[in-house]
């Protein structure tokens, strides 16, 4: 990895430190597979413009531009100067705003976990029966 991507990492380490956030969470939260975040967050990987983006919108207190160039500080501000409008609104969520897309994703996700635990349970009885066999062997 190069340096660039190190500090990256470690600041994106620095805004889940902040949050509170472990990387299942985090992996939730950017719609991303746990073992890519793994990956990322280990230096196996360099850190995905595509999430940073998607924990920012989700988070949007975070500077992004902090987040991917390290330029400005870790958050922006978001309190309305004078000559702005009293009432400041806030972006909707992705639930709000394209709810059969959130939808959608949501039965995407469900549908490759269903994948990956009938996957593992085939693997699961492939090993049991493994087992039994290594123990009649040994009877």
């Amino acid at each position: 990895m190069t340096p660039e991507e190190l500090e990256q990492r470690e600041r994106m380490k620095q805004v889940l430190d902040f949050y509170n956030l472990d990387r299942l969470q985090f992996a939730e939260k950017t719609r991303t597979k746990l073992g890519y975040v793994n990956q990322m967050l280990s230096g196996k990987r360099p850190v995905s413009e595509i999430v940073m983006r998607r924990f920012c919108a989700m988070y949007q207190k975070v500077n992004l531009e902090w987040l991917m160039d390290g330029i400005g500080e870790m958050f922006v501000d978001t309190t309305p100067k004078k000559n702005e409008a009293s009432k400041v609104e806030e972006p909707e969520s992705e639930y709000v705003a394209d709810p059969l897309s959130a939808l959608r994703r949501l039965v995407d996700d469900y549908r490759e976990t269903k994948r990956q635990v009938d996957a593992l349970a085939a693997e699961l009885s492939r090993l049991k029966a493994a087992v039994r066999e290594l123990e009649e062997r040994l009877n």
